[in-house]
């Protein structure tokens, strides 16, 4: 299960209720059998299958969105991933556009730096992947970026119109 943070509900009564519900399936999941009941001429076949080799991950961004006491004791082993440095960011984020969404590589480094430094300071991976279908050509990244700095600067406008 991938960003169970996310499951985090504050202000509920209990705000780790959903992240409680995964993790209790995947105690199941990874201790159970899958049971099939075929009902054939009036007799049913049972077929029980042991899920021996199976394997669960949990992964989780942000630890302090996560339950203490039902959770993090569950994780084992934790592995602990330091964010992307810029330079890592750059490489990656250019082979995911090259690769996976064919881009020229020019476009590539110009979609990956400017998402570096401008709109994803935490460096997440998967705006890359989500942006990778967008641009087919450098005007129309271009194009986009004059869009988006005339969105920040209408923005930077009414806050301060707003606060004064």
């Amino acid at each position: 299960i991938d960003e169970v943070d996310k499951l985090y509900r504050s202000g509920a009564s209990d705000p780790y209720r959903d992240q409680k519900m995964f993790v209790n399936i995947l105690d199941i999941y990874n201790s159970a059998k899958i049971t099939r009941a075929k009902y054939e001429n009036g007799e049913v076949d049972k077929y029980n299958i042991k899920l021996d080799k199976t394997k669960s991950f949990v992964a989780v961004n942000d630890t302090r969105k996560v339950d203490p006491d039902f959770i993090l004791p569950r994780l084992d082993p934790k592995f602990y991933f330091p964010p992307y440095d810029r330079e890592t960011y750059i490489k990656t984020a250019v082979e995911i556009l090259t690769k996976k969404f064919h881009k020229n590589p020019s476009l590539a480094l110009k979609i990956a730096t400017y998402f570096a430094d401008h709109f994803n300071k935490e460096r997440n991976i998967r705006t890359i992947i989500n942006v990778g279908d967008l641009f087919d050509s450098e005007q129309e990244f271009e194009e986009w970026v004059k869009h988006q700095e005339e969105l920040e600067r209408m923005q930077r406008t009414l806050e301060r119109s707003y606060f004064t």
